[in-house]
């Protein structure tokens, strides 16, 4: 690849030397010769390698006009734009196009003075200079254009002009060669056209501008006509095989050569460039010609943003039948649901059990069946129920009605006991297979909103905006930043995406940013950067957001423990949405750490996944539950930021207070609620708070607040704060922690402090 890559570099500046050489023989009449410095200033303005290109300029330009006079022009030209160019890199200063023309002009003086010591008319001087500034500047519209937005973008009027002029001036140029009856300009001219019409809509314009260039030279027309007459005669044949093309175009030249007398002294040989061009596009590659074709394709036509919608809707369907089938999935997993045994199953089972045990040897089973069966039921019910609540039945709980005639009241005792055991271990079993059954559930359930979500997303149509991409790709072109495609559109109301193909060598992200933001009227900011094979890069921009948070942690765990329980936790998700979460595992030292660890953990990859707050702790909570052999529990304190608008959401569950300090003054945050992992089900309450520029949200475990005595004491304390650095504030209450427990650490302390401020 890098071989093939240096390759297609050599024969490009292989291609700048050979058009150098050509212009630069381009003579209007045979007097005015304007072309080869405008096309070499254009060179450089589109970011060609000017230590390269400018030896070539000077090589080429003195085959052309092999004298010393031809040498110094040449020299002084190249030198100019060389020294200007260095200039700007040292500078970091783009060349605009006026300064362009500026330098043009400064290094034509050698031009200008050798010819007037020469005599030459002065209107031929000047002629040259404004001829030679116009082709320049028509050469950097040009360009622009094809560089930038593709040869198959709807180009301007202007931009057809200039793609005209510049295409004549090269025909101008090979007009002036000739070899022996080959006539390269016919040659270049028929294959080109037959590339043109079987990978184009081109040919008839450029048969036209490279017929008309050949005027310029000598005043004569002989070529206007063959070579327009080439592209109308390749038209029928364009879906055509190849040789119907080629066969189409030596024929046509036979004709106006032997049929019309067009040509003067016209022979057999007089068809060799044509029948050439023919063979030569007909042992053209396949796949190079496709590839040809596929340059032609503009990949931004309004057809293909209206695929890029349709397939939008269809993946909204897919994720709606996805969100049914994870829907219909929480269903079933619900109805498993079974339940533990009911007092009534659970008192005929350990009845059974004593009637198989107990009595069925009993010799006085007949008589108690018989004539106590009531009473003896109701009282084994009772001592069944005593058991299952109590964990166990004693001789004390037998009653005297069946003391007295029960001569087995130990193996009783026993049965039940052994019974009601088995029974509270089956309930506590069928309990946490429920519980992993419901978490199931939740999940699935969970999913089934994601998928809804997204195919709410995916559903809406993308608006793009064709005005605004054409007028980005100007600015970026004006700053000398090549970018072939641009693709500016609204997937939501407020959310507006930039996605660009820029040249690898031109990725200046930060400047960039700066131009998309004064094209669109929006802060900007690049999201994403992945390379191309063609040496472009993909660069995506969205809406920056309003706001930016920084950050200070501190901490110290208890006294006599290495390690923490608390854990937090700082993310950026998705739609620049950011988490500021404590979390107190219960006790300390490591077993609390490992605790909170794996809730903090939990809690960040529901989040990032995209499920909404409610679902997210309930899961965590259950999974707790399940886990709950150790009293696994946690208290949790999250804040949900939204850069976008400043909008945060306080979530506590068994957390301490928090604090949002404003600029005026600073308020308490606080919710009642069971840690996570403790009771089954939980409500979380969520707080929203308005966050303003400047505003500073502190978190802490209940370490550092029980150490201040009250909320009204640490509130003020922070109030009184002076530090606007998170660092520092989170250390100053560490530090004040620290002193009024008198460094007799009790606790797990950490604090977590949060700055938002404006972008």
């Amino acid at each position: 690849m890098k071989n093939k890559a240096k390759i297609l570099e050599i024969l490009k500046y292989i291609f700048f030397f050979g058009m150098f050489y050509i212009l630069s023989n381009a003579g209007i009449l045979g007097i005015i010769y304007p072309f080869a410095f405008g096309f070499l200033y254009a060179l450089v303005w589109c970011n060609q390698r000017v230590y390269v290109i400018c030896p070539l300029y000077i090589l080429a330009f003195t085959l052309a006009n092999f004298s010393v006079a031809g040498l110094i022009i040449s020299s002084v030209t190249a030198t100019v734009i060389l020294l200007m160019y260095l200039l700007h890199l040292r500078i970091k200063k783009p060349i605009k196009p006026y300064l362009l023309v500026i330098y043009a002009l400064i290094s034509q003086s050698a031009f200008v003075y050798l010819n007037i010591i020469k005599n030459i008319p002065l209107l031929t001087i000047i002629s040259t200079l404004v001829i030679g500034i116009l082709f320049l500047l028509s050469n950097l519209c040009f360009f622009s254009a094809i560089t930038i937005r593709g040869i198959t973008s709807k180009l301007k009027v202007i931009e057809i002009i200039s793609g005209f002029i510049f295409i004549m001036a090269v025909s101008c140029g090979l007009n002036e060669f000739s070899y022996f009856i080959f006539e390269p300009v016919k040659f270049i001219g028929c294959l080109l056209i037959l590339l043109l019409a079987y990978s184009s809509n081109f040919s008839l314009l450029f048969a036209s501008a490279w017929g008309i260039g050949t005027i310029l030279n000598g005043a004569n027309a002989v070529y206007v006509a063959p070579f327009i007459l080439y592209a109308l005669v390749c038209l029928p044949f364009k879906h055509s095989k190849r040789i119907f093309l080629s066969v189409a175009v030596i024929g046509l030249e036979a004709l106006i050569g032997f049929g019309l007398n067009l040509y003067y002294n016209f022979t057999y040989l007089s068809l060799l460039p044509t029948v050439v061009a023919g063979l030569i596009f007909f042992l053209i590659p396949q796949s190079w010609l496709e590839s040809l074709s596929s340059k032609f394709t503009s990949a931004v036509n309004l057809a293909m943003r209206n695929i890029v919608n349709r397939n939008r809707d269809s993946l909204k369907k897919r994720f709606l039948s996805l969100s049914d089938v994870f829907s219909e999935m929480d269903g079933v997993f619900r109805t498993m649901i079974k339940g533990g045994l009911t007092q009534e199953q659970a008192c005929a089972l350990v009845m059974s059990e004593i009637s198989e045990k107990l009595c069925q040897n009993c010799p006085e089973r007949t008589k108690c069946h018989r004539i106590y069966e009531r009473e003896m039921k109701s009282v084994f019910n009772e001592l069944i129920i005593i058991s299952l609540e109590r964990e166990e039945v004693t001789l004390l709980d037998i009653p005297p009605f069946l003391a007295s005639r029960c001569g087995r009241i130990n193996a009783l005792v026993s049965i039940i006991n052994e019974n009601s055991k088995q029974l509270k271990q089956y309930a506590n079993f069928m309990n946490s297979v429920d519980s992993g059954k419901i978490l199931v559930a939740q999940q699935l359930n969970g999913i089934s909103l994601v998928m809804k979500n997204l195919a709410e997303e995916v559903g809406k149509n993308i608006v793009f905006e064709n005005e605004k991409e054409n007028k980005l790709m100007e600015v970026l072109n004006y700053n000398n930043i090549i970018c072939s495609e641009a693709l500016i559109y609204q997937q939501q109301p407020n959310i507006v995406n930039v996605t660009l193909a820029i040249k690898k060598d031109c990725e200046k992200k930060a400047k960039i940013s700066k131009i998309v933001s004064k094209v669109l009227g929006l802060p900007m900011s690049v999201y994403s950067s992945s390379g191309l094979q063609n040496g472009f890069s993909m660069l995506t921009l969205k809406n920056a957001p309003k706001f930016e948070i920084v950050f200070g942690t501190a901490g110290t765990p208890k006294l006599t423990n290495n390690v923490s329980g608390d854990c937090y936790s700082l993310i950026r998700l998705e739609n620049d949405k950011f988490i500021m979460a404590v979390c107190d595992g219960m006790g300390n030292g490591e077993k609390a750490e490992n605790v909170s660890s794996l809730t903090l953990g939990l809690v960040e990859n529901f989040y990032k996944a995209g499920f909404d707050n409610e679902l997210i702790l309930n899961v965590v909570n259950n999974l707790l539950n399940i886990k709950n052999e150790e009293d696994m529990f946690s208290a949790l304190d999250l804040c949900v930021v939204d850069l976008k608008n400043g909008i945060a959401d306080f979530i506590k569950l068994g957390a301490s207070i928090g604090f949002v300090k404003h600029i005026t003054h600073t308020s308490i945050i606080k919710c009642e609620s069971l840690p996570v992992g403790i009771i089954k089900e939980i409500k979380p309450v969520v707080n929203k708070v308005v966050l303003s520029a400047g505003d500073t949200v502190v978190l802490c475990s209940d370490g550092i607040t029980d150490t201040f005595g009250s909320e009204e004491i640490f509130c003020e304390f922070i109030n009184n704060i002076e530090s606007v650095n998170p660092q520092d504030i989170a250390n100053e209450i560490l530090e004040m922690a620290k002193t009024n427990c008198e460094n007799d650490i009790k606790d797990d302390m950490t604090v977590l402090v949060g700055r938002i401020y404006a972008l």
